[in-house]
């Protein structure tokens, strides 16, 4: 497939419908606007009136209606209405009163305590639980905080539902469990298939159920009944904007290319007929598969003449099918779309060109994102295109003025996918002042013209594209607007340009910019290059002066809190895991490195805790979710406060048991080597009253008898429930502490611990430990090995 070079700018500012000698700036409007150019704002209403019309007319009239609770029944699945709208469409187009998860469970629950047992509420309240746990994940917060999600509203209630007949009560006579429907969801999604309810609205709601909380079993038995229902959802006479939805719903729901292939055949023995339209555009969908499956993924060389064969006959079915439907109804984009793909495999042999698709597709809808995306990459050198080519296609996206949708923001999308195809992610964004000038400009001019969250992102995307490109007072100037606003910078916005945590980095960013931040920045860089403790204690000061004054909720605290655990620990200060956050605890080690984990008391266990090391130079990190990592050298100490039980104590921890009196419970600092997977302890055995070390090869524990309870070498220790377990490394050899104390001599790692390992925490045994403190520090150049006694750490409060 070739583009013409030479006509290719002018042909893609003229396809969008408007006349530019130039291309204006972001915030200049050109004479004539698109105002009546279809887009997703349009589909949305056609989306929002066809599912208030399933839900809420449906329950009127094919319900299980009672007058006890209809209005609340009508209200939740009106709200719900409004949510599945906007399923589909891409976040940007959610609007600010769009009901949230947390407002659609709460109208869940007054239906439910009302009595409501239809089983469209039901599978809808479903959803918003589902929907609301996602939520929650996604907001997780600090990089080491997993936030639960907030329990569920008046669940109790759910054991009032009246039993079903054969099918029986929805759920047994107790309260439900936390987020836990699939006791609801099996009788709710059977009724649900049998109800007189619209065929696409049962076959989305039930697929979307199903795959929740029910096992693979109940799943499989269901799945007959939803697709008997989008089977007769693609029969339906076609109603406005509703076969577009329909099409792609069931092509997402078998995207399987054999699962694809039985639906169309099934499809197209049913009595009447499926819509053409629909049958069309999933046969062309199938034909591309089977294309891309005859050719391979491989450079074009590589393909063998059958490959060439069939990817041809197949994009040539793909085309008549798509053609067809396109004719069908042009007032659909996603035939048009489609056809790029086809013009850009075989667009020579079908004398089919991307460039005419694409204007068709825009034609049809303004704002539609895959036509872009797909049209992007036709424009790839590797499909006879090139960059500049590509640049054009953004310039006329930057020249249309419709700041409520996302066509000005194709530019800034085309710069990222020329970053990502050349191998120098946003390469132009930082060395070309005019595509900066453009980026920046159409994220200030989105700002500027949206409301609430989105406002805040697109302010946060100016933020983040100015720190991408080095432009300092233009984030401070950003990140200002953002504070006058009242809000603080989206993470989100930092994550689309580069940076890996993006939480970090907008805190980061307003350090940065803020009086004095520049020199914070200058000192803690010297501490790092010089690697002096000196440095690092005078960068630590300056740092908690800056954080000392600060709210909570001021977003330079997070970058500030992280710097400072930094600089401690370059200074030779004891650094706390997690830093600052006493409601952590580690728990249920059982005596297996790697499987130790930060855990909130009463919780599943949620993020893994190892440090990785090693002498001889090599880095030592402490790592903690995500790409959280702290290096240091090869000389450091880590300390642990444990607390060992036994049989006294009369308790079981999960699977857990408590050690029977005298038992040896051994706990402490585990060294691990992965590349030989051996561990060396250096632990307390609380039951005999020994500390030591041991070793274990393999998965293999213990070197010593029972004497010493697996230690070897071992010494005599008085230690009570609760003791503070220290190890001291200083190249390969490590020297152990119990409550401040020496114990023994200094021990030497062998010689596969020259490399890379990791520290950890572990033992010897099963029996059941707590560690509710740990700390670490890093010995700066000069301090050795300590010799006698050193102060403990303090024993957390509550603890005994």
């Amino acid at each position: 497939m070739k583009i013409g070079r030479a006509s290719a700018g002018v042909f893609l500012v003229s396809l969008l419908g408007w006349a530019v000698a130039t291309a204006p700036s972001a915030t200049a409007a050109p004479a004539s606007a698109p105002a009546d150019r279809s887009t997703y704002l349009d589909v949305a209403k056609a989306y929002e009136a066809y599912w208030r019309a399933a839900l809420v007319d449906g329950y009127d009239k094919v319900g299980r209606r009672d007058p006890g609770w209809d209005e609340p029944a009508r209200v939740f699945l009106r709200a719900a209405a409004r949510r599945e709208a906007y399923d589909n469409l891409d976040a940007f187009y959610l609007p600010d009163d769009l009901p949230t998860p947390d407002a659609l469970v709460e109208l869940a629950s007054a239906a439910y305590e009302a009595g409501c047992d239809d089983p469209m509420v039901i599978c809808q309240a479903a959803r918003a639980l589902a929907l609301r746990s996602r939520t929650a994940t996604r907001r997780a917060g600090p990089p080491f905080v997993l936030m639960p999600p907030r329990p569920p509203v008046a669940f109790a209630a759910l054991a009032r539902i009246p039993a079903w007949g054969p099918i029986g009560p929805f759920v047994p006579r107790r309260r439900l469990p936390p987020l836990g429907m699939t006791q609801v969801t099996r009788p709710a999604v059977e009724a649900l298939l049998g109800s007189g309810y619209a065929d696409y609205a049962v076959a989305v709601v039930a697929r979307d159920v199903l795959a929740g909380p029910l096992d693979p079993r109940q799943r499989a038995e269901l799945a007959n009944g939803v697709r008997e229902r989008w089977l007769a959802a693609c029969c339906e006479k076609p109603q406005p904007r509703l076969r577009r939805a329909v099409m792609v719903d069931a092509s997402r729901t078998y995207a399987n290319t054999d699962d694809l292939g039985a639906f169309i055949a099934d499809l197209q023995k049913r009595p009447g007929g499926a819509d053409p339209w629909v049958l069309d555009n999933l046969i062309g969908r199938q034909s591309i598969h089977l294309a891309w499956a005859s050719r391979g993924s491989g450079w074009a060389a590589n393909v063998t003449p059958e490959g060439w064969r069939g990817f041809h006959q197949h994009l040539s079915t793909a085309r008549d099918h798509f053609a067809a439907a396109w004719k069908l109804d042009p007032t659909f984009p996603q035939s048009a779309a489609e056809m790029i793909t086809v013009a850009m495999g075989d667009g020579d042999a079908l004398n089919e060109k991307p460039l005419d698709w694409f204007a068709r597709a825009l034609e049809a809808q303004v704002d539609f994102v895959s036509a872009y995306d797909l049209m992007r990459g036709a424009l790839l050198p590797r499909w006879g295109g090139s960059y500049p080519e590509m640049l054009q296609l953004a310039d006329a996206c930057l020249a249309v003025p419709r700041y409520d949708t996302l066509v000005p923001w194709q530019y800034v999308e085309t710069v990222r996918a020329i970053g990502r195809d050349s191998g120098q992610p946003w390469g132009l964004l930082t060395s070309d002042p005019a595509v900066y000038d453009n980026v920046a400009r159409t994220a200030g001019a989105y700002a500027d013209q949206l409301t609430g969250r989105r406002r805040v992102l697109f302010r946060s995307y100016q933020a983040a594209a100015a720190l991408r490109a080095g432009r300092r007072d233009d984030v401070r100037a950003a990140l200002n607007r953002l504070a006058a606003d009242g809000h603080k910078p989206d993470p989100a916005a930092f994550e689309y340009f580069g940076f890996p945590d993006g939480a970090m980095t907008a805190s980061a960013a307003a350090v940065l910019t803020a009086d004095g931040g520049a020199a914070l920045f200058q000192a803690a860089d010297a501490a790092r290059d010089g690697g002096r403790a000196v440095d690092a204690r005078a960068a630590l000061a300056a740092a908690a002066a800056a954080r000392g004054p600060l709210a909570a909720d001021d977003p330079r605290v997070p970058y500030l809190d992280h710097l400072l655990e930094e600089l401690k620990r370059r200074s030779g200060e004891w650094v706390d895991l997690p830093p600052g956050d006493p409601r952590w605890e580690l728990q249920a080690l059982k005596g297996q490195v790697g499987t130790n984990t930060w855990v909130r008391p009463g919780e599943p266990a949620t993020t893994a805790f190892t440090m990785q090391g090693g002498p001889g130079g090599a880095k030592v990190g402490l790592w903690r979710p995500p790409d959280q990592d702290r290096q240091f050298g090869s000389r450091f100490e880590v300390e642990a406060t444990i607390r060992s039980f036994d049989g006294t104590e009369g308790r079981r921890v999960g699977r857990a048991w408590v050690a029977p009196p005298g038992q040896a419970v051994t706990a402490g600092i585990a060294f691990h080597d992965p590349e030989s997977n051996t561990t060396e302890l250096a632990v307390v055995d609380f039951g005999r009253q020994r500390a030591g070390f041991a070793a274990t090869a393999g998965g293999d524990s213990g070197t010593g008898g029972d004497d010493t309870g697996g230690l070897k070498p071992a010494w005599d220790v008085k230690v009570g429930r609760t003791a503070t377990v220290r190890a001291r490394c200083v190249g390969r050899t490590v020297t152990l502490f119990v409550d401040g104390k020496a114990v023994g001599e200094p021990h030497e790692l062998p010689a596969a611990f020259d490399g890379p390992f990791q520290v950890g925490i572990g033992g010897l045994d099963h029996w059941y430990v707590e560690v509710p403190a740990v700390r670490y520090r890093l010995i700066p150049p000069g301090d050795g090995p300590a010799a006698g006694e050193m102060p403990p750490a303090p024993v957390p409060p509550g603890i005994k």
